[in-house]
């Protein structure tokens, strides 16, 4: 009896089924449409790749025992410098004066791509996605081996888009 209802659909069974088949390769479509293009994006974590640099720089100089004129990032941090050279990474160190109760810079090192550091500027006012994403934040680092509490400000520039780096 099963076999014949199958069977004896008619015109209006037959038609049905073909729309019931369009419906479906429809969804499945879609479904694998929107799934490419969820997955096609890479993440963006240049901001928080941004702060962890300034985090490190922190930490690095927290714990170095010399001059701020000639801390280097590269060996203090234990950081691969060819990474900064290739134009994607930003770090300017700015040592500040604050006796007076306004910021004045008093010296500044500079590392990597100079040209991030307007960029940054301009993408902390813009909503550009091609723009560097950058952290800037200012600390007092209190430097227990010489005694001293300077104040500085770190500014960390990323422009690299993500994928593996070659050394």
């Amino acid at each position: 009896m099963g076999r014949k209802l199958f069977f004896n659909m008619g015109k209006g069974g037959k038609l049905m089924t073909i729309w019931w088949f369009v419906c479906l390769i429809l969804v499945i479509a879609g479904v694998v449409l929107a799934t490419n293009i969820f997955y096609s994006q890479g993440p963006d974590v240049r901001g928080i790749e941004a702060q962890n640099i300034g985090k490190l720089v922190l930490s690095c100089y927290g714990d170095y025992d010399g001059a701020f004129e000639s801390f280097d990032f590269f060996s203090e941090c234990n950081i691969n410098q060819t990474i900064f050279e290739n134009g994607n990474y930003f770090l300017k160190l700015s040592l500040l004066d604050s006796s007076d109760g306004e910021s004045k810079v008093l010296n500044e090192i500079r590392f990597g791509n100079y040209a991030l550091e307007n960029d940054c500027l301009v993408g902390e006012k813009t909503l550009g996605r091609n723009f560097p994403k950058c952290s800037r934040s200012e600390f007092v680092v209190d430097r227990g081996k010489l005694g001293l509490s300077e104040s500085i400000e770190i500014l960390a520039g990323v422009n690299s888009k993500g994928g593996r780096i070659k050394n």
